[in-house]
């Protein structure tokens, strides 16, 4: 009762596309090359669903794979590495984490490759569902009204749970506070907008689009 019906897959394909195309419209021009990091353990629908959007764009797709890292932040093969810099965005489809990889660093703050990290397992089902079909333009009046509202100006934020947390840690200088939202501009927010500390360029989806 309340669930959602199963939609046959070839539909629940082109609905993920759809979803997909949210970060990389705002990020990826036509004529780019991108790079699709993932591995074999990863569903293979989902850096399709990818590679089509970024056709769809008018963007070229390179597909990169390998066997998956036994955790989350661990490089890639090296040569996988060398492409991560070698091209114009990155991103990362595996099923662990490698935004914060040394790799991942290095193609952001060295190469100046922007990632946009689809990475941690996402699934076809997570594509047509949830997080990834939110209404990104009440994200972005959300997020902003936090930031302002309630973080900005801040030193300390503490957390407290009736299961017996109890945490206290700064926020000075660490408050993020993204653009104030343009109800005229497309859904999402470009790449520049999630600069959060130098060196660092990239967007998370589903989460930011």
């Amino acid at each position: 009762m309340g669930q959602r019906p199963t939609q046959p897959a070839g539909n629940r394909l082109i609905e993920a596309i759809g979803h997909v195309k949210l970060p990389l419209e705002r990020n990826v021009e036509a004529g780019d090359e991108v790079l699709i990091v993932t591995d074999t353990a990863h569903d293979p629908a989902v850096w399709r669903a990818i590679a089509a959007a970024l056709v769809d764009i008018g963007a070229h797709p390179v597909i990169s794979m390998f066997e998956p890292r036994v955790m989350d932040y661990f490089d890639p093969p090296a040569s996988v590495g060398q492409q991560m810099q070698a091209v114009d965005v990155v991103v990362t489809c595996t099923t662990t984490a490698m935004l914060h990889s040394p790799a991942g660093h290095a193609a952001m703050a060295e190469a100046g490759v922007p990632i946009i990290t689809m990475d941690g397992g996402i699934t076809i089902d997570m594509l047509t569902r949830g997080a990834a079909t939110a209404d990104y333009k009440e994200v972005e009046r959300l997020t902003h009204t936090v930031a302002t509202e309630v973080f900005e100006g801040g030193s300390e934020a503490r957390l407290t749970s009736a299961h017996g947390t109890e945490l206290t840690l700064s926020i000075e200088d660490r408050v993020f506070v993204p653009p104030k939202p343009d109800p005229t501009a497309p859904v999402g927010w470009p790449i520049e907008a999630m600069e959060l500390r130098p060196g660092f360029t990239a967007a998370v989806f589903p989460g930011l689009a």
